[in-house]
């Protein structure tokens, strides 16, 4: 099936206002560039790093395409008020303030560099397997491919057959003294004993992950959501390398989780939004079924999206998503304050559940 796809070599952002919104609203990560060069710039400018330039962080939900596919998000007057002030950017632009508050927090807990360095390289790439329009693009694209993001990153990760070897970031990682096999354990939750404290905060509700996602999401929703720096200052370590939610600071990470439910509760989980969504990522299982793995990353989001929309979208009985449904729930009741809590065990208390409505296998 022959498809319009990104040039591969030079990374053409597709979208104008991607680079732009990264360049200013995001600004914050992007005046930080240089504190991630020193560390991987063979990784910054690999060709899998680059291509996420060109992908939208929240896929067809993203405020970029509200008004040219009629998203039922931004019909709501408390979200329409925000199209002027933010858009969402793009997966490159959240992998960089991935990075950042890693190593911020790796630098907060006094972790050595050695550390740092393998904090660095997780954030920067822990995306570099997801396809056009994100979420979106996930359900259908790992249908078509027969295999899900989390194998691609490993694969581009190692080198392995499996994957367009231009999107290998192997030799990057070698150039940066950082070991594939190493950053693989801590993809997979089975890390060496030095980047074991590194894992328990990667694995827990307060991943940098979610704290840059989420108030990413919160500014194009409107949703007041704390900043990532917040969330770094509750934590502390003890002797042991143990990572610990402080008490005294704890409200703010309370407030965080209340924020993210609130977003998932109004917005990703809200019956007339999921349909909508499902019914886009059954829209491009069905026109695009004939893709490789290849040309499936290669795509650009503009050829999907105008793709689609001259099909026109599927009715939908079922939800079609790349996760079941799920909701954030605070199990310490209405505490403003918590107890100093190990963040590994900080799912008891800040709790996801996974509701009805499962994407069909």
């Amino acid at each position: 099936m022959a498809v319009d796809h990104v040039n591969a070599t030079s990374i053409n952002p597709g979208h104008k206002g991607l680079v732009e919104t990264d360049e200013t609203v995001f600004r914050i990560w992007n005046d930080r560039k240089n504190e991630l060069r020193s560390i991987a710039e063979p990784i910054l400018q690999s060709v899998a790093f680059r291509r996420l330039s060109s992908i939208t962080f929240l896929g067809i939900l993203s405020p970029r395409f509200a008004s040219q596919c009629q998203s039922p998000i931004y019909k709501r007057r408390s979200v329409r008020n925000t199209l002027g002030r933010s858009y969402d950017g793009s997966r490159q632009s959240h992998s960089l303030g991935v990075a950042l508050i890693a190593l911020d927090i790796c630098r907060h807990l006094n972790f050595p560099p050695e550390v740092q360095k393998y904090a660095v390289a997780w954030g920067l790439l822990h995306d570099i397997g997801n396809w056009p329009l994100s979420h979106t693009g996930e359900y259908a694209f790992s249908r078509i491919t027969n295999t899900k993001t989390k194998e691609v990153r490993l694969w581009l990760v190692n080198a392995d057959r499996h994957a367009p070897q231009r999107f290998w970031v192997r030799d990057a990682l070698r150039e940066c003294d950082i070991d594939p096999k190493r950053l693989t354990g801590l993809f997979l939750g089975q890390p060496d004993l030095a980047l074991a404290p590194l894992s328990k905060i990667f694995r827990s509700p307060l991943t940098p992950d979610m704290l840059e996602g989420v108030w990413r999401t919160g500014l194009s929703f409107g949703v007041d959501v704390p900043s990532p720096d917040r969330l770094r200052n509750a934590l502390w370590k003890n002797l042991f390398d143990d990572t610990y939610l402080e008490s005294s600071r704890s409200y703010t990470a309370i407030t965080f989780w209340r924020a993210k439910s609130a977003i998932y509760r109004r917005f990703f989980n809200s019956p007339s939004i999921a349909r909508w969504e499902s019914a886009w990522s059954l829209a491009i299982l069905r026109t695009f079924g004939g893709v490789s793995l290849e040309e499936s990353l290669d795509l650009s989001e503009k050829t999907v999206v105008n793709r689609v929309l001259a099909h026109g979208l599927p009715e939908v009985s079922e939800l079609h998503r790349w996760k079941p449904l799920q909701r954030y729930v605070l199990r310490s009741g209405n505490k403003k304050v918590l107890g100093d809590i190990e963040v590994e065990n900080l799912c008891s208390t800040l709790a996801e559940e996974t509701m009805g409505g499962s994407a069909p296998v």
